[in-house]
């Protein structure tokens, strides 16, 4: 449901052992609370509680940056980064020693230093907005060869709220990725934290799904293997579960039980350790459905053009059913019919995490809702319960027929194929170009539903230049119905581009909203192309969009240079009328 995710926290209980119990400390969360990446655990990018900001408010003038917090610490010569998006607790009370018992307005920051941070989001207590209320340095960040900056804390963490816990991942330069559990009243490590979730400790065979076949050994283990944890952590509904996933290269989907502080379970996109194949690197992570069930989008490699087809599950959006004794179990697969060719050239489908739409029949038994998910070749795909098969053995076969592709078509022709097939929104149409800056999306798109129940989807992405496919041209931003005829299956067709505008390389957009009206669609733009270094004279500068969805022109930009140079692939946070971006600080935009 968009943006409810803290109204759902307040009803949930815990199962230990056969009995429900509601934490005795519990704290119910609130319509403004942010406790997740892209507003949700669904990832729908809505946030339809937002009955402050207005197009109005922004057209008129009275909208720009309110405050923003000091520089957040370095490591050595790497400045902060936030790749992690902002997350918003509406109402906490901090336990500190300097500010014990108050309670105040918190925006959570986590930056690729390996630093947490409480940041206060309104004066109040004696306390001005933009102060640290505590903070907390988990680990000597990774330095890995990604953007010329420290790879510390790089996935948004989550939170649960009614137990005032706070998850974050992180990578250690002495120790490889583990998860943290942090009370949230104060950034104190809670005890029993942190564990292990480093490939050598996933790949044991008590807990990875998808073990190793046949007699051959395993290659060693190589304690240097290029890996980021990027995904965005989320919650089971019963908030017992911690999914995370791992993999630059061969890609992971983990689960840690958040009571008994274990790795509970993990699934391997790829039997072979020896594959770098399969990455699950998307911003948004798992996306969880209302029944639990869990949703993961892997991508290629370009290092790796095939890897053998046995247990493979590159290039695929996976379904795994909700965790239980046995732990993770795929229970379906969806793979594109040009596999072959996208995964040789790295053309990544995984660069996208999937939204889960609302079901707007409010079916409450169903079982498969509908998914949307992009990818670098910069098309979009709509995936329904025919979309998905059986794992079986191995991905189906590799098809020429656009039309053989099991997501649901629209039924006109897609003009790259003369016949129906997936919609192609980023330009020009290309199977084999879709590394680096000639990437066509990676962000998950934002869901947003009108007055007269018209359902609309939004995707920041790059169309590319056919004489030069490195160099960006409009549109950046492409509006799609969501349509639902009776009769047929539901598909996807494109309503508007923005062509007035550019964006270098945008991350996921969301849209704010109060219920159905006063939209607006928002996108941080990197403003430079994906290899961009992030660090030193030249690192660029963000920019914060505010877009009209219906015309899909800026109402509002932030000024260039306002913004400190930032991460890639984070969004911004809306909350209680105000805007949180994350840069090398926390900025605060709002009515003034």
């Amino acid at each position: 449901m968009p943006a409810a995710y803290g109204l759902v926290l307040s009803l949930l209980c815990m199962s230990v052992a056969g009995v429900v119990m509601i934490p005795a400390a519990a704290e119910a969360a609130t319509r403004a609370d942010v406790l997740t990446a892209h507003a949700d655990r669904q990832r729908t990018g809505w946030f339809s509680q937002e009955r402050k900001l207005t197009p109005a408010a922004l057209a008129g003038g009275r909208f720009g940056k309110l405050w923003e917090s000091p520089e957040l610490d370095g490591f050595g010569k790497y400045p902060a980064r936030l790749y992690a998006s902002p997350l918003y607790v509406d109402g906490l009370k901090i336990q500190t020693r300097e500010h014990n018992g108050k309670t105040f307005r918190v925006v959570i920051a986590a930056t690729s230093t390996g630093y947490v941070y409480a940041i206060n989001a309104t004066r109040s207590n004696g306390v001005a907005p933009g102060a640290i209320l505590w903070k907390t340095h988990l680990d000597d960040p990774c330095i890995l060869r990604w953007d010329a900056s420290a790879m510390g804390i790089v996935g948004t963490p989550v939170i649960d709220k009614a137990r005032k816990h706070l998850y974050v991942a992180s990578c250690g330069a002495a120790t490889s990725f583990r998860m943290y559990g942090l009370d949230l009243a104060t950034g104190v490590v809670l005890d029993g934290w942190p564990v292990a979730i480093d490939e050598k400790t996933l790949d044991q065979p008590s807990i990875n799904r998808n073990p190793r076949y046949g007699d051959t050994p395993a290659a060693p283990w190589r304690p240097g293997r290029f890996s980021i944890q990027r995904g965005a952590l989320n919650l089971s509904p019963d908030d017992r579960y911690l999914f995370a996933t791992v993999g630059q290269g061969r890609g992971w989907v983990l689960a840690v039980d958040t009571q008994s502080k274990t790795l509970a379970s993990a699934f391997s996109t790829t039997p072979l350790s020896e594959d770098s194949i399969g990455g699950v690197w998307g911003s948004t992570g798992v996306s969880i459905d209302a029944h639990g069930n869990v949703y993961a989008v892997t991508g290629a490699s370009g290092s790796q053009k095939h890897a053998p087809p046995l247990h493979n599950w590159a290039q695929s959006v996976l379904k795994f059913d909700p965790l239980s004794a046995s732990g993770l179990t795929l229970r379906a697969v969806y793979t594109p019919f040009n596999y072959c060719r996208t995964e040789a050239g790295d053309v990544d489908v995984g660069s996208s995490g999937a939204a889960i739409l609302p079901d707007v029949d409010n079916k409450s038994g169903s079982e498969d809702p509908l998914l949307a998910v992009g990818g670098k070749q910069g098309n979009a795909y709509l995936l329904g319960q025919s979309s998905f098969t059986a794992p079986g053995d191995e991905r189906h076969p590799c098809s020429e027929d656009a039309g053989t592709d099991q997501s649901l078509l629209s039924p006109d022709p897609q003009p790259q194929f003369g016949k129906p097939g997936p919609l192609n929104i980023f330009g020009p149409y290309s199977d084999t170009e879709g590394m680096l800056d000639r990437a066509k999306n990676r962000a998950t798109p934002a869901y947003f539903r009108n007055a007269s129940g018209d359902e609309y989807l939004f995707y920041s992405g790059n169309n590319k230049d056919p004489e030069d496919t490195q160099v960006s041209v409009a549109p950046s931003l492409v509006r799609l119905q969501l349509l639902r005829p009776a009769g047929i299956h539901p598909y996807l067709r494109v309503e508007g581009r923005a062509m007035a505008f550019v964006l270098k390389n945008p991350g996921p957009p969301v849209v704010s909203s109060n219920g159905a009206k006063d939209a607006i669609l928002w996108v941080l733009d990197e403003n430079a192309q994906r290899s961009a270094l992030l660090t030193g004279p030249k690192a660029p500068q963000p920019v914060l969009y505010a877009i009209d969805p219906d015309t899909l022109k800026v109402i509002w930009k932030t000024d260039p240079g306002l913004l400190q140079a930032s991460g890639k692939y984070n969004s911004p946070t809306i909350a209680g009328g105000n805007v949180y971006i994350g840069t090398d600080r926390i900025v605060a935009f709002g009515t003034k």
